[in-house]
Formats: structure tokens, sequence, C-alpha cells
């Protein structure tokens, strides 16, 4: 699990991710973020572990300091320095 990866390392995760319901294990795992262009900035990295087509991924590459893209959401994107694709 993703989350709790990344909380081992030391991470201050919050997670955004409208289909998990209020009563799914993973939200108890960390809060949870309205996915906001101040969301995303306020994070030292966002992280794209799921490719659900209601996330814009230019609003998410311009509102974030940097993006780490497991899904290759950031495809048509170039943002040289910002982006890792996995």
């Amino acid at each position: 699990d993703v989350i709790g990866v990344l909380q081992k390392l030391g991470a201050d995760v919050v997670y955004c991710d409208p289909f998990v319901e209020s009563d799914d294990p993973i939200a108890d795992l960390a809060p949870r973020v309205a996915g906001s262009p101040a969301d995303l900035a306020a994070a030292d990295c966002t992280v794209i572990v799921t490719d659900h087509r209601n996330f814009d991924p230019k609003v998410i590459v311009e509102h974030s300091r940097r993006v780490v893209d497991a899904r290759n959401l950031t495809k048509d994107i170039d943002a040289p320095g910002k982006i890792r694709r996995l």
C-alpha cells in the first residue's frame, strides 16, 4: 500500500480519491483532501497512483511542485524536471 510505505519513510500523506468511501479502510490511513489547486500547491510532491479520468493532469502539473506519475496520466505534458514517470 503506497500510503503506508510513504508514511514509513516519514512522509506526511494526504490523499484525494473520489471513489474511496468514508467507510473504506483506506480512509483511515491518511486525511482526505479535495484535490484543489491549493491542496496540490501545499504538497511537496503529488503522487499519481490511479488514472481516474476526472483528474485533469494539466491542473495537477500546473499547481504541484513535483509530480511522481505511476499511471502515465501526464504522458502528454512536457514539464522537464517537474514530472517523474515510473
